[in-house]
C-alpha cells in the first residue's frame, strides 16, 4: 500500500529552508516502491534537501560508497535486504550517519530491532505526516550539528592543553636561552598552524620597537620595527587588534590604519595573519603567520592561533615576572 497524503506533489513548500540546516545536507531514501521514492524526493527537495534514491539495499550500498550521504532513511520490508539489515551495516560501516525506519507495521519485533540492531535514531510509522517527517529529520541534523560543535569544541580545548603544557615545559626550563625557548614554541606552533611561515615578535617598550624572538625563516630573527612603523605587525602591536588579509590589499585599505601613501611589501599583499600576543592586561608582542597550506587562512585559523597566543601570553608574562624577581 502507498501511503500520501492529497498535497504531497503541491509547489508549497511546507517551511522556508532559508539558512536552516537542512540546505545542502543529503538524504538517501531507500525503497522497493519507485512511486514512494519519488513522493519523498518531491516532499525533502522543495525544503532545501539534496536527495538520492535506491529501489534495494543493494544499490544504497553502492551509494553510500561513493556519495557524502547525512542521513539514511530506508523502509523495513523489501526483497533481499531488509531495511534493519541495511541500517545495521550503515552503523558499523557510517556510524556518524543519521539513520531512520519507515514502517507500515508497527510490530513489536520491528522496534527492538530497530532500537537493539539499528540503533535508529527514529522509527517512523507510515502513514506519516509530511510536514512532521520534514521537522524530524530537521531536529535530528540540528542535533547532529550541536553534537559535534561540541565535540570540536572539546578537540580545540585538548589540543590547546597539550600546547600550554609543552610551552610551559619549555618556559620553564632554565637550561635553554630565551631565543632557544621562543624558537621551540614556534617549532610546536607548526603542528597546530598549518602554515610554512610564522614568526613571533615581541615588544621592547623601553625602545618603543617589536623585534623578531623566534621564526621558522631564521634569517628575520633579530629584526627589528619602530611601533611608529608603517608594517600590519607595527599596527597590531599599536591597537592591539588582529589583522587578516587574504589576497591583495586594495591600496585604499591601508590609508584605514596607517598614515600614509606607500605600497604594502610583498609579503604583506599575500594571505597573511597577524594576531596581538597579550597577557592579562596590555599587549606583549605578535604573530605572524603567512604562506597557509590552503592559499588562505580562514576564520577557523584565526581563532585557533588567537586561542594559542592567550596561553603564549601569559607564559611571557611569568617569565618577565620570574625575571624581574
Amino acid at each position: 500500500m502507498v501511503y500520501m497524503e492529497e498535497n504531497r506533489f503541491s509547489d508549497k513548500p511546507l517551511h522556508s529552508a532559508k539558512g536552516g540546516v537542512d540546505m545542502g545536507n543529503t538524504i538517501l531514501f531507500v525503497d522497493d516502491e519507485a512511486v514512494i521514492l519519488k513522493a519523498l524526493q518531491a516532499v525533502f527537495s522543495r525544503e532545501g534537501f539534496q536527495t538520492l534514491t535506491a529501489l534495494s539495499g543493494e544499490d544504497a550500498i553502492k551509494i553510500l560508497s561513493r556519495e557524502d550521504v547525512d542521513v539514511v532513511v530506508s523502509d523495513e520490508r523489501m526483497p533481499g535486504i531488509s531495511g534493519i539489515e541495511l541500517l545495521s551495516m550503515v552503523k558499523e560501516k557510517y556510524p556518524d550517519k543519521i539513520r531512520i525506519v519507515l514502517t507500515a507495521y508497527a510490530e513489536l519485533n520491528t522496534i527492538l530491532s530497530a532500537i537493539n540492531q539499528v540503533e535508529a535514531h527514529r522509527l517512523i510509522i507510515k502513514p506519516y505526516k509530511n510536514e512532521d517527517f520534514v521537522q524530524t529529520v530537521r531536529t535530528l541534523l540540528e542535533r547532529k550539528k550541536t553534537c559535534q560543535e561540541k565535540e570540536n569544541a572539546l578537540k580545540r580545548a585538548e589540543r590547546e592543553a597539550a600546547f600550554a603544557f609543552q610551552a610551559a615545559k619549555i618556559m620553564c626550563n632554565r637550561q635553554l636561552s630565551e631565543h632557544e625557548k621562543y624558537t621551540q614554541i614556534v617549532d610546536i606552533l607548526k603542528n597546530y598552524i598549518r602554515a610554512s611561515t610564522l614568526s613571533l615578535m615581541l615588544l621592547n617598550p623601553e625602545r618603543n620597537e617589536i623585534v623578531v624572538k623566534a621564526a621558522t625563516n631564521k634569517k628575520i630573527v633579530g629584526l627589528r620595527r619602530p611601533l611608529s612603523d608603517h608594517s600590519i605587525s607595527s599596527w597590531v602591536a599599536r591597537e592591539g587588534r588582529a589583522y587578516l588579509c587574504n589576497g591583495t590589499v586594495d591600496q585604499d585599505q591601508p590609508s584605514a590604519f596607517v598614515p600614509h601613501d606607500q605600497t604594502l611589501t610583498r609579503y604583506q599583499t599575500k594571505a597573511f595573519l597577524c594576531i596581538p600576543v597579550k597577557d592579562d592586561t596590555r599587549t606583549v608582542g605578535v604573530f605572524n603567520v603567512t604562506d597557509h597550506e590552503e592559499g588562505t587562512i580562514s576564520s577557523s585559523t584565526e581563532k585557533t592561533v588567537s586561542h594559542l597566543m592567550r596561553w603564549v601570553g601569559a607564559m611571557i608574562q611569568t617569565a618577565s615576572s620570574s625575571g624581574s624577581g
